[in-house]
C-alpha cells in the first residue's frame, strides 16, 4: 500500500512540476507576445508618422505649385485688362464724351 501511495505522489509531484513549467512557459509566451505586440505597434506607428509626414510635405508643394500658377495667371489676366484700357482709353473716352453732348 505505501508503495501505491509512493507512486501516486510521485505521479502527482511530477503532474505539479509539468503544470508548474506549462504556467511559466505559458507565462513566457505571453511575455513574447506582448513585447511582439508592442515592437509591431512601434513600428506601425513610426511607419504612419512617416507616411503622413511624406502626403503633408506633397501637398505643401502641390499648394505651392497652384498659387503660383495662379498667381502667374492672375498677372497675365491684370496685364491683359490693363493693355486693353490703356488701348481703348481713348476710343472709351471719345464714346463717353459723344454721349455727352448729345443728350
Amino acid at each position: 500500500m505505501d508503495t501505491i501511495l509512493d507512486k501516486l505522489t510521485e505521479i502527482e509531484d511530477a503532474a505539479n512540476r509539468i503544470l508548474g513549467r506549462t504556467v511559466e512557459q505559458k507565462a513566457k509566451a505571453s511575455q513574447q507576445m506582448k513585447e511582439k505586440t508592442e515592437s509591431f505597434d512601434r513600428a506601425l506607428q513610426e511607419e504612419t508618422e512617416k507616411k503622413i509626414a511624406e502626403l503633408r510635405q506633397s501637398l505643401q508643394r502641390q499648394r505651392e505649385e497652384n498659387l503660383s500658377h495662379l498667381r502667374v495667371y492672375t498677372q497675365e489676366q491684370m496685364d491683359a485688362l490693363e493693355a486693353a484700357c490703356e488701348r481703348d482709353h481713348e476710343r472709351l473716352a471719345d464714346t463717353l464724351v459723344q454721349r455727352i453732348l448729345e443728350a
